[in-house]
């Protein structure tokens, strides 16, 4: 493993052998005693790794136990995986744990010492400790801080005058900032501050060596190249821009020839300008490759491929995608298919649709027209991705011709990704017949396929939830049904299982279905999601509004008697659950809207039209109380109306022109969102079918109401005709019976026609 006698020792016995080599033939470390003592110190530290079992400390031997620790066990379901023996497991962790004490115990033996007593070999075990604990640095956070700590004490040693043979070298500052590059990259310490350390210390290391002219401490490329792949990794590409001009400084001016920065350099700059994702990503990469020709390190295809790549992930829609096709046409280097790729898939994110469509076409004919170069799955999985971001009505046609063509092809075959295109084609555009049964059927044959021995075919999570969204946008009389049947098969399997998109459609379905017993399926399909994830059987199906307020709407289309109170039961759930702490069962906007539906529709008289003026009061008092998501708006009211329009009461006419005067009122104070529309006015209109004392009033309610629509501004959604507000008014004026008592009719201006 990482610790062991054999390579503690031979790194003793390399590190003794180079100091007698260096050392003058007048040495006493010449002496046979002097030498007698190396080797006896190099046998007390091999003696002391013996101590417990020399087999559990060889690399090979913990190799074969750490094989033999895992047994192969079947599957439920066929197939083989690996179980952890877990007593080996214990011993290994056990073995680990007696290292570490031995070697903090060591380590603090020798840093307890005084200075100038670690002579005769002994600063060897010194250094047998810093190599040791360096490779432990990835997991270990203390291992660079014992490390300095070490260091420090073996150079305490030297500046004493006793032991001029104690010397640190390069090789040990590179294993220190190896520890420290570790602790930046696996975050075993706080990233910025491990890396922010590692150039603290090369900093100083290269001033020590400019200023003492010692080749021993002369930072190696290594050095420099260990230090700048934590600074990319960690501290961004504003940090290692920095240091790699320090390190052309230091170049150019001849102060260390290891510090000439190398083409890797440059691309692991440039990979971290991409990463970055910042809103200038693509300028500084692109400037940055003017700066590689300035240098006389020209780029080549890998380069040009990142800075494409980052103006890619800049996210800046159509200008990123048209830098990304220039610097396709600007660079020298050959392009290859990755270039094309990348290329094709800045148009595929540039919101431009048509045209991006186009574009991938043309790149596509050029990749064909190229000679040495033939599109790839990667090429053809992203113009399927193109057509199916640019919603264009042929795009299922088109990826399913592009999915044939690569099936048929051996250079590139498909792979789980362009079926998931081609099913995410067919979701979009589920609406047209047949479209949901090709993608239902499609994954049927990725499972036949997937069983059959295709492993790298299997449908994952996104796979099915593709198809569950097709049958939930079909307008298939059974497509709540098929819906429900590709969750259940997604529930049967152990893997991948269903997450709240993939319950949340399937209630969406069932909401839109007007088979029977649809909102019954729904509040059980619901119910059980609740018990799954409160069982923690189905982790990732959170309930939320959303599945709650597609129940309400299922039981407001249902018709059923007893719908409206098992809706309002669910509410009523929400805001216990949402009091108790689950912010994601808050009730919004749209379920009070389907509950003030769902009672409108009860057929329960004046009693549900008073239901649903209590729910608009409800939200009314909570927007007043600063909740904006449950503010009322043109649904809202239009329910409300709905609701007094079912009742068959007396009084549905003069709420009707209640609601309807506080609906302008409302609309004249600011709030653009309740101005009555069509459905407001049509849902008056069916209220002069009342009795004929009702007649006059409701007509000529109706009638200055959209008397006063003509007259807003061009920017309002209702105008109506003219042809229908004069027969409105034609309706008013013969009417036998005017009561001119109505607040606040005559007070309006007839507008001249």
């Amino acid at each position: 493993m990482l610790l062991c006698n054999y390579f503690c020792a031979f790194d003793a016995l390399v590190t003794v052998r180079q100091s007698l080599g260096r050392t003058s033939s007048t040495s006493p470390f010449h002496s046979s005693a002097s030498l007698r003592g190396k080797l006896r110190s190099i046998s007390t530290l091999s003696a002391q790794w013996n101590s417990d079992d020399n087999e559990k400390f060889s690399r090979t031997n913990s190799k074969r136990s750490f094989r033999r620790s895992f047994n192969r066990v079947p599957f439920q379901n066929g197939g083989y995986r690996r179980k952890h023996n877990d007593s080996l497991h214990y011993q290994h962790n056990e073995v680990s744990a007696e290292r570490r004490a031995w070697l903090v115990q060591a380590s603090q033996n020798i840093l307890q010492t005084e200075s100038g007593s670690l002579g005769k070999g002994k600063w060897h075990e010194l250094i047998s400790m810093i190599k040791a604990w360096s490779r432990r640095s990835k997991f270990d956070a203390e291992a660079p801080l014992i490390m300095e700590r070490l260091l420090k004490r073996l150079l305490e040693e030297r500046s004493d005058g006793r032991n001029l043979e104690a010397k640190a070298t390069t090789e040990l500052y590179n294993h220190l900032l190896d520890a420290w590059a570790c602790a930046a990259i696996f975050r075993t310490h706080d990233p910025a501050v491990a890396s922010q350390r590692a150039r603290e210390i090369l900093v100083s290391l290269q001033e020590t060596f400019e200023r003492e002219a010692d080749p021993d401490l002369q930072p190696s490329v290594e050095s420099f190249h260990v230090v700048f792949h934590a600074v990319c990794k960690t501290e961004g590409a504003f940090i290692a821009r920095r240091v790699l001009a320090w390190m052309e400084y230091v170049y150019k001016m001849h102060k260390n020839s290891s510090a000439k920065p190398s083409r890797r350099h440059y691309m692991m700059l440039l990979e971290a300008y991409a990463n970055s994702q910042g809103n200038n990503a693509g300028l500084l990469a692109e400037g940055f490759i003017r700066h590689m020709n300035i240098t006389g390190v020209p780029p080549d295809t890998y380069c040009y491929n990142i800075a494409i790549k980052a103006w890619t992930r800049t996210k800046r829609g159509r200008e990123s995608a048209e830098h990304a096709d220039r610097i396709l046409d600007e660079m020298v280097a050959p392009k290859d298919l990755v270039t094309y790729s990348t290329v094709i898939s800045a148009w595929a994110a540039s919101g431009m649709k048509s045209h991006a469509v186009a574009r991938a076409e043309e790149l596509l004919r050029d990749i064909e027209e190229t000679p040495g170069l033939e599109p790839n799955t990667i090429v053809l999985n992203s113009v399927m991705s193109t057509w199916v971001k640019s919603r264009n009505p042929g795009a299922a046609n088109r990826t399913a011709e592009l999915l044939e063509h690569m099936e048929q092809s051996r250079n590139c075959p498909p792979d789980l990704f362009s079926y998931n295109t081609h099913l995410h084609a067919l979701s979009l555009h589920s609406k047209r017949p047949g479209y949901a049964k090709r993608a239902n059927d499609l994954l049927l044959s990725l499972e036949q396929r997937a069983d059959a021995g295709e492993t790298h075919l299997r449908p994952n999570l996104f796979s099915y939830n593709l198809v569950i969204d097709a049958w939930s946008k079909s307008d298939d009389y059974n497509a709540a049904w098929n819906a429900v049947k590709v969750l259940r098969t997604l529930i049967g399997k152990e893997r991948p299982r269903p997450d709240t998109f993939s319950f949340n459609q399937v209630l969406s379905a069932l909401s839109r279905s007007s088979r029977p017993g649809a909102a019954q399926l729904a509040e059980k399909l619901l119910q059980y999601m609740v018990d799954g994830y409160r069982l923690k059987l189905h982790k990732n199906a959170r309930p939320d509004v959303v599945g709650y307020t597609s129940v309400i709407v299922a039981l407001a289309r249902s018709g059923e008697v007893d719908a409206a109170e098992r809706a309002e039961n669910l509410l009523l759930q929400m805001k216990e659950s949402c009091g108790a702490g689950e912010r994601n069962l808050k009730p919004t906007r749209f379920a009070y809207n389907a509950l003030i539906d769902c009672w409108a529709k009860s057929r329960r008289g004046t009693y549900a039209a008073r239901k649903a003026e209590a729910l608009l009061q409800e939200m009314e008092e909570l927007c007043a109380a600063g909740d904006t998501s449950v503010s009322p708006n043109i649904i809202t009211y239009n329910a409300v109306l709905n609701a007094w329009a079912r009742s068959g009461t007396r009084c549905c006419a003069n709420k009707a022109e209640e609601y309807l005067e506080r609906m302008w009122d409302l609309y004249n104070g600011g709030e653009g969102e309740i101005a009555p529309n069509e459905k407001s006015f049509n849902t008056v209109r069916f209220l002069t079918r009342l009795p004929a004392d009702c007649m006059a009033t409701n007509s000529r309610l109706v009638a200055f109401s959209m008397a006063r629509s003509s007259t807003l501004s061009q920017n309002h959604p209702t105008k109506p005709r003219l042809r229908k507000l004069c027969g409105f008014c034609d309706e008013w004026i013969n009417s036998t019976k005017l009561d001119t008592r109505t607040p606040g009719l005559t007070k309006l201006p007839i507008p001249a026609f």
